[in-house]
């Protein structure tokens, strides 16, 4: 084990501090080896050698719990950022429930969907910088720009969770007038009279002024379906907690030295 010059003198420098310890030997022991600092070179001192032990922790190349934070970071934000696009971009087939629309509405629902993707390059970024440059990482917390730019990125993700969250409480409320299950909706069990009754009550919310009667006189005369299918009720249902699910670890993502731990000093006397 090999000491620096710098700790050398300090060592040597705060025992020689001691009148009783001047020029004593001085030895140190850690985890990583045993090392004679300076042999004894005075009759005076109390002992022959000062023993230093250490129980220190070996340093590494890497901090692994930087990385660890921002690697998870990373994943959460990757994550969103997909399910978030499949459901933004991937859902161009019209559901029922939804009157014909993603559930990610909207202008809100791209703009965090994007916002959500940058997040992700974000934190692959630091998480690089992490493994190769940690102070890369520093120098960005401390520019303002920098804070100013992801704070308005949590904000647009925030929307986004709120955008989710009325849409998932209107399939929610246009199922139970219907008394459909979130649980029978998504295992495609809903009976064909519930899926008549769902049909309706789509009808009914976006034409609220629409009578009872003149909501049975549109599908008595095939101006559409009777009823929802089952694979579209299942589809949407699926839909509907992807894109919650998608808000939901977009705003995750967006709100994780010493060395020594024991130390022992002691001193010997050599015997002939």
């Amino acid at each position: 084990m090999t000491i620096s010059l710098t700790k050398y003198q300090t060592i040597t420098y705060e025992i020689d501090k001691i009148p009783a310890l001047t020029g004593i030997g001085i030895i140190l022991n850690t985890n990583q080896g045993s090392s004679t600092i300076r042999e004894n070179n005075s009759c005076l001192a109390a002992g022959d050698y000062l023993v230093i032990d250490l129980d220190a922790e070996v340093a590494s190349q890497y901090d692994w719990g930087n990385i660890g934070q921002e690697a998870g970071l990373a994943a959460i934000n990757c994550s969103a950022a997909v399910i978030a696009a499949l459901v933004t971009f991937g859902s161009t087939a019209a559901t029922p429930v939804t009157g014909g629309t993603s559930l990610a509405l909207t202008s809100i629902g791209y703009a965090a969907t994007v916002a959500t993707g940058a997040s992700c390059a974000v934190s692959a970024v630091r998480t690089y910088n992490a493994i190769t440059d940690p102070k890369a990482n520093k120098i960005y917390d401390n520019i303002p720009a920098y804070q100013t730019t992801m704070k308005v990125l949590d904000g647009v993700s925030l929307l986004g969770v709120g955008a989710s969250a009325i849409a998932m409480a209107k399939v929610m409320r246009i199922m139970g007038r219907a008394g459909i299950t979130l649980g029978a909706a998504k295992a495609g069990s809903a009976s064909r009279p519930a899926r008549t009754r769902l049909a309706r009550e789509v009808l009914k919310y976006e034409n609220p002024a629409m009578t009872n009667r003149q909501v049975k006189e549109y599908f008595k005369l095939g101006m559409g379906p009777k009823r929802v299918t089952t694979k579209a009720l299942t589809e949407n249902t699926i839909l509907s907690l992807r894109d919650s699910l998608a808000a939901g670890l977009s705003f995750l993502s967006s709100s994780l030295d010493g060395h020594v731990k024991n130390a022992a000093i002691y001193i010997v006397r050599l015997e002939n």
